[in-house]
């Protein structure tokens, strides 16, 4: 329980995404000949930014906005799949879910540093 309340503040916060970063990177290093060339390492954060997410706002404001988070993400996610469908006239898979998934890096990114910001002031 320490642990959790560890990562609760902002500074166990991103010392856990920085390790997290680094842990990764060395392995992306070191099986450089078998790691996918479009893999990369911020296409891991948004779970662990999620997480991190709900457990600051819970314990730096006492209430979640991990649904209000999640909500959002899939009405992007829907926006994004009409906008597809309107567009090209069909949804290709492929070219949606690695176009949402990249929207989700920068919006995860975004609303965690955000959430660090307000802990701050």
């Amino acid at each position: 329980m320490k642990l959790f309340t560890f990562f609760g503040t902002w500074v166990g916060s991103i010392i856990l995404v920085v390790g997290f970063v680094l842990i990764l990177t060395l392995l992306k290093r070191i099986f450089r000949k078998y790691w996918p060339k479009w893999l990369q390492v911020v296409d891991f954060l948004p779970p662990l930014l999620l997480l991190l997410t709900h457990i600051l706002s819970l314990h730096g404001f006492g209430l979640t906005i991990a649904p209000f988070l999640i909500l959002a993400w899939c009405l992007i996610g829907i926006a994004s799949a009409l906008m597809y469908a309107y567009r090209d006239g069909e949804l290709i898979y492929a070219k949606f879910f690695k176009t949402i998934w990249k929207i989700t890096d920068i919006y995860m990114i975004i609303w965690y540093l955000i959430i660090l910001i307000l802990l701050l002031f």
